[in-house]
């Protein structure tokens, strides 16, 4: 359904809500491929014949060692979608975004350019063995695990 359907199909669905006479409403039809679901908070369209997403179509489109952290994001939503990935693994596998990262708070122009987020953790955790061996990395190590679950 386009942005604008399903738009108009909100707006008449609240001006229902909030008791609108039946001739306040114009003629409006969903989409052949559209079906009406109740959920607990509201109404929504969704598209019939729709497969859901699997694993494998999600780790298909990203590549972990060339992505950028919008794109990471993304992914770590479709993999919680599916239940590929627990709430509890959501800030292991995302990690904060570098956007505002600057000293002075000022946005970090570069913030959303590919990077290679398995190489980044590999190169943290050859850091810390060599000039920090005193410190654990079991931290690192289980980020970098729950990347190479889904790195293809």
């Amino acid at each position: 359904m386009n942005v604008s359907a399903q738009s108009k199909f909100e707006s008449l669905l609240h001006r229902s809500l909030n008791g609108a006479k039946s001739r306040d409403y114009e003629k409006f039809e969903l989409p052949a491929d559209a079906a009406l679901t109740q959920t607990k908070k509201a109404q929504k369209v969704e598209h019939v014949g729709e497969e859901p997403e699997t694993v494998e179509g999600i780790v298909s489109k990203y590549n972990l060692r060339n992505i950028s952290y919008s794109d990471l994001e993304a992914m770590t939503k479709a993999l919680m979608k599916v239940g590929a990935l627990k709430e509890s693994e959501y800030l292991e596998f995302l990690p904060p975004s570098s956007e505002y990262a600057s000293i002075n708070g000022t946005r970090n122009a570069n913030w959303n350019e590919p990077a290679d987020y398995i190489g980044k953790l590999e190169d943290a955790i050859s850091f810390a063995k060599t000039y920090t061996p005193f410190l654990s990395t079991e931290s690192l190590e289980k980020q970098l695990a729950l990347k190479m679950r889904f790195a293809q």
